[in-house]
């Protein structure tokens, strides 16, 4: 599909212009304009709500979002007609996003883990394909997912013996200096290259290190 495209095609001479029935709805028969009925039904349905504010804690808050939490967000998403800042606003205001017991209880997807790993390191990304294969080693190569529900967050989807002993060496490797994410494919280390600048380490992960563990990653 091209920018500028519409959402769906409409075939006239293939349409039936009678009345039909959604979801206990009726739409009445009007060519095109039915489809665009069809997706507003389906859009702003308590089911597609429910679904919405469940991903949403479960991406920021816990695996097991409160379900008081989950229909607060839900019903915020019916009052604005799926407006996503007004649903954030909600969940960011809850006493459950703020409550000790959700912090740091979410464990990173693959992808996350990539992504944070390299800022942390500081490393540009001169070379994909390691990262590639990284996610693909790991279960989750982009683009990967076949169907619309995409990828799972929770931990017991992505915390297995096999995948934590690939995110280990890969950060070993990317701490040392030996990973090839950071240079041109093909290309050999640098004369003098070496492990990774602890201070910038430092800089990204102090807030959530204890005082023994960022004087041991200093040195």
């Amino acid at each position: 599909m091209k920018r500028g495209d519409p959402p769906f095609a409409f075939a006239a001479e293939r349409h039936d212009y009678g009345d039909k029935i959604l979801l206990g709805q009726t739409i009445r028969g009007s060519g095109a304009d039915e489809g665009e009925q069809a997706q507003d039904i389906l859009a702003y349905h308590p089911a597609t709500a429910r679904c919405v504010a469940l991903r949403l804690a479960q991406n920021f808050v816990s695996d097991q979002p409160a379900p008081a939490l989950v229909e607060r967000i839900a019903r915020r998403f019916l009052e604005m007609r799926g407006d996503i800042r007004a649903m954030l606003r909600t969940l960011f205001d809850s006493p459950e996003f703020w409550a000790h017991a959700n912090f740091h209880t979410l464990y990173k997807t693959p992808y996350r883990y990539l992504v944070s790993s390299l800022r942390a390191a500081a490393i540009p990304v001169a070379n994909y394909k390691p990262a590639d294969g990284l996610l693909f080693q790991l279960a989750m190569p982009m683009y990967g997912w076949l169907t619309p529900d995409g990828y799972a967050f929770s931990r017991d989807a992505w915390l297995k013996p096999d995948a934590l002993l690939r995110r280990i060496n890969f950060a070993v490797g990317l701490g040392g200096g030996r990973s090839p994410i950071g240079r041109a494919e093909g290309a050999q280390p640098p004369p003098g290259s070496g492990p990774l600048d602890a201070r910038d380490l430092a800089r990204t992960l102090g807030p959530g290190l204890s005082p023994d563990t960022l004087a041991g990653v200093m040195g």
